[in-house]
């Protein structure tokens, strides 16, 4: 921008004699006046919507007010704005955390958890023992944590404990069958309410795994004072008298190790207490229970049973 210098000293002239030749003001002095009056005007900024161009510098200024839109460039060479301006006494991403109170952003999706000073790591909630997670990232929505069934809450120890009972069935047939025992399951007990067979067949009860039903192999014994039967086909649970007799008692098949069971009864037929245990090893995880004779012939003709595990 060029600032007008007058070229032409007018006012000297007025103190020159009459005559002479520099008195007389010229038409090119005064048009030189008026060619360095036009170059400065066009040169210099207007004050309204001023427009600039190559290198703007500018001196200190108090500014009450200013609204002003910047399209393109950079700026530069400026001291850094103090939080308590508005901004964050900082030029760098970094030290603006640490002045405003902020940590970085984590590098991946998932729960945000502060593992240090100024630093975010993403998180997941994950899935336990007994324990399912939905959205454990919370990406795809909020995190929801369920019990998926096991019988405490690292499958082993814990104060929830999951009991389960069995559909009850009216005793029919030559046996009766639960399936869909979960691997879990620690303890299964088999109830019977007034159960009678069409004969005078000793009662069964035979584990099973997902190859079926196991009828051999058993250590079991069943007693009546003095008087004891034992059986190597399944745990001998209690010892008829008639056919007419009314069972009513509980069998308790608990897991001692890995697949191997041990069991313990109390049976009243109406007549007499029968007492009764035993153990088995099983080739597999047990899934099943069966209620049966030793005879396998005899039909039960009366009674409810059913079973609860946990």
């Amino acid at each position: 921008m060029s600032n007008y210098t007058k070229s032409t000293d007018f006012a000297s002239k007025d103190s020159l004699a009459s005559g002479n030749a520099a008195k007389i003001v010229k038409g090119t002095e005064i048009d030189t006046e008026f060619n360095n009056i036009a170059t400065a005007i066009a040169t210099k900024a207007d004050l309204a919507s001023p427009t600039f161009t190559g290198t703007l510098t500018a001196g200190t200024a108090s500014i009450s007010s200013l609204t002003a839109t910047i399209v393109g460039g950079s700026i530069s060479g400026i001291t850094d704005l103090a939080v308590a301006d508005g901004g964050t006494g900082a030029s760098t991403a970094a030290n603006a955390r640490v002045n405003l109170g902020t940590v970085a952003d984590a590098a991946g999706n998932g729960i945000a958890a502060r593992t240090a000073a100024n630093t975010l790591t993403a998180r997941t909630i994950t899935a336990g023992t007994g324990i399912t997670v939905t959205d454990g990232d919370g990406v795809s929505g909020n995190p929801t944590i369920a019990n998926s069934g096991a019988t405490s809450v690292d499958g082993r120890t814990g104060a929830v404990v999951t009991l389960v009972s069995g559909t009850a069935v009216s005793a029919s047939g030559t046996s009766v069958d639960f399936t869909g025992i979960p691997s879990w399951a620690k303890r299964v007990t088999v109830m019977l309410s007034g159960a009678s067979l069409s004969g005078t067949s000793n009662y069964l009860v035979q584990l099973g795994t997902s190859g079926g039903v196991v009828s051999s192999g058993y250590s079991s014994v069943c007693s009546s004072g003095a008087s004891s039967t034992v059986s190597t086909a399944g745990f001998l649970v209690t010892v008829s008298s008639s056919a007419a007799d009314l069972t009513y008692g509980f069998v308790t098949i608990v897991n001692v190790t890995s697949n191997t069971w041990s069991q313990g009864g109390i049976i009243n037929n109406g007549t007499t207490t029968r007492i009764s245990a035993g153990g088995v090893s099983l080739s597999g995880t047990l899934d099943r229970v069966r209620i049966t004779t030793v005879n396998g012939t005899d039909t039960f003709d009366a009674g409810t049973i059913n079973i609860i595990y946990e």
